[in-house]
């Protein structure tokens, strides 16, 4: 798979690397390139815009219906924002997961 970094002169590049399927080890490779292995993955998670269905009562759940875009959720670590190229690195953290699984939206929470 491809992995972006951002160079000394913020040009966007990228290496492709054999890495195994999951979240953890293309961050933790995505890390290494962009020299930011103070960051830490602190979580991650897929949503969509579906619709919980529920009796008018409110529970039990009894449905879902699921929605038509997906939302990749990545939380880091608050060393990320002591990062000077934040803009790049969040282009290339997008960039890299783009490659590894299919969502609409990105969205980036530093803790």
């Amino acid at each position: 798979m491809d992995v972006y970094y951002a160079d000394a002169e913020g040009n966007i590049l990228s290496k492709s690397v054999y890495l195994p399927c999951t979240t953890e080890d293309v961050f933790a490779q995505w890390a290494k390139l962009n020299n930011a292995e103070n960051v830490r993955l602190v979580e991650f998670s897929m949503s969509d815009n579906g619709e919980e269905i529920r009796p008018s009562g409110g529970d039990p759940l009894v449905g879902y219906i699921p929605g038509n875009r997906t939302t990749f959720n990545l939380t880091l670590s608050g060393e990320f924002a002591a990062h000077a190229n934040r803009e790049f690195l969040t282009e290339t953290l997008k960039s890299t997961f783009s490659g590894f699984m299919a969502f609409d939206d990105f969205a980036l929470t530093v803790e």
